[in-house]
């Protein structure tokens, strides 16, 4: 019988620890970028990129996701000829689609170029950027075929060789005189590298070349009847990640835009542990769905209700603290309005990190249409809130307005997930580590205070001691269970 403890933990460290890696390349090439660029041309660049992002949900229709759940189904089956029927109708598909969609950008490019983004040299980026899309069908198609076959060493690297490449091409790019576009080609360039370096890799995991396809167009079936709850959900979730950039470039100069831009992948960093851990559960919760153990999963799920939250307050209070210190240092003077944004964000952050498991479980138990409509309600309010607050607040608007999206997706996730696996939340140990949380800011903001120290030793200090006092509080509320964490160490270490 598999180790499943075992497989998840080992699974998310993998995962996590390159997650961690990858968003640490692409914080130091934002601040690259940031230090080259003006922050009118970081704005145009964000923003031309996150409208072409915006509208590749006609591309990728939830298709990546419905493979990576049925990959593990067809093992376990033993189908390997619908693996390759899968593979074969999903990369067939969303490269037509992208071949479209980029001849659609390239007809209307002098027309955005006049009328939405208000800068000529958005013509270039956009045409650039047109061959970025056909190429990241392959580098999403890869990903999702490793997820599928829990290949989590080599699904884990694949952001981050594609960070390190992006940082180097951007840093030569500029340096050979290409200015604003060197973002633009870095990230195309870039893409096609990673597809070429792991092309080998993925034929050795993948029944690409050694089966026939078999049932191709009931496969095909299959997976465009899980995939269509998932275009409304991908639809919602490209208006809650892309929108507030968009409504500000409507609405506000794109200095602003470039201030949203470095505020939010900053508090976004939080995510990289709710996507690890949704990312190793997704194949791993289809297949016990499909064998009928609930037991593992309710077990399982009880541990990260559990620790996601005692894992992630920490490094959310500690940003919150230190907002603007932490802007001001790798970005500059002129980023540091965007203190308050960021804060919000975090909050925001730091509840979506559930909710993106939460949503993540109920889609790998066949629960799509479930998901799309907490995330359809949730992109609604976020509409709704960002034409309200985009033009009076700017940018604090539009945190504010991500920040109750996330709290939406969480509230109702977790109700609609406790409807399927029977499992009783934790609300004592939650208001527990509020409480740990509480104690851990007043200290580090005292500190942060009355402490007579250079601002980086400064921070050092006080997020040292508030982790100290924050722990012990954890223990003394028994949060912290020794024989727990001792059983699960064992399981860890048992060889199957």
């Amino acid at each position: 019988m598999k180790n499943y403890t075992k497989k998840a933990v080992s699974g998310v460290s993998m995962v996590f620890s390159m997650g961690i890696l990858a968003s640490v390349i692409a914080y130091f090439l934002r601040i690259v970028m940031v230090r080259a660029l003006s922050p009118e041309e970081y704005g145009l660049f964000t923003a031309v990129f996150t409208f072409v992002m915006f509208f590749l949900f006609f591309r990728d229709l939830g298709m990546g996701q419905a493979l990576s759940k049925h990959i593990p189904e067809f093992i376990v089956n033993q189908e390997p000829g619908k693996i390759k029927s899968g593979i074969f109708f999903v990369t067939g598909f969303q490269l037509l689609t992208s071949l479209i969609l980029g001849f659609i950008f390239f007809l209307l490019n002098n027309f955005l170029s006049a009328n939405y983004f208000k800068n000529p040299n958005s013509k270039s980026l956009l045409t650039i950027i047109i061959f970025y899309i056909v190429g990241s069908v392959l580098f999403r198609m890869y990903k999702a075929i490793a997820s599928g076959y829990q290949e989590m060493k080599l699904y884990s690297i694949f952001e981050l060789l594609k960070n390190i490449a992006v940082l180097l091409l951007f840093i030569l790019f500029f340096n050979l005189g290409f200015g604003l576009n060197a973002a633009a080609l870095a990230w195309t360039v870039g893409c096609y590298l990673i597809i070429i370096l792991t092309t080998p890799v993925v034929l050795r995991i993948a029944p690409i070349l050694t089966v026939k396809i078999n049932n191709f167009w009931p496969t095909a079936k299959r997976i465009m009847s899980y995939s269509i709850p998932l275009i409304t959900m991908g639809i919602a979730g490209k208006i809650i990640s892309s929108i507030d950039t968009l409504m500000l470039t409507y609405y506000m100069p794109l200095t602003a835009v470039g201030i949203y831009n470095v505020v939010l992948p900053s508090a976004m960093i939080f995510l990289d542990f709710g996507s690890s851990v949704s990312a190793v559960l997704f194949p791993m919760v289809s297949e016990l769905w499909a064998r009928s153990d609930v037991h593992r999963m309710s077990e399982g799920l009880k541990l990260l209700h559990k620790y996601l939250f005692f894992i992630v307050i920490p490094p959310a209070l500690g940003i919150i603290a230190f907002s603007k210190f932490l802007l001001l240092t790798f970005f500059g003077v002129v980023y540091a309005e965007g203190a308050l944004a960021l804060q919000i964000l975090v909050i925001g952050m730091l509840i979506y990190v559930v909710a993106t498991v939460n949503i993540s479980i109920l889609s790998a138990i066949g629960k799509a249409g479930i998901t799309a409509k907490i995330t359809v309600v949730s992109a609604v309010f976020n509409i709704a809130l960002n034409l309200l607050l985009i033009p009076i607040l700017g940018i604090e608007g539009a945190a504010l307005t991500t920040a109750f999206s996330y709290a939406v997706s969480f509230i109702w996730s977790t109700i609609i997930l406790l409807r399927y696996i029977p499992i009783k939340l934790p609300i004592n140990i939650w208001l527990k580590l509020i409480f740990a949380g509480f104690v851990f800011y007043s200290i580090v903001k005292y500190l942060q205070i009355n402490l007579q120290l250079n601002p980086s030793l400064k921070l050092i200090v006080s997020i040292s001691i508030g982790l100290l006092v924050y722990g012990l509080i954890a223990y003394a509320y028994q949060i912290i269970d020794i024989s727990e964490i001792k059983k699960y160490y064992h399981l860890l270490i048992r060889k199957d």
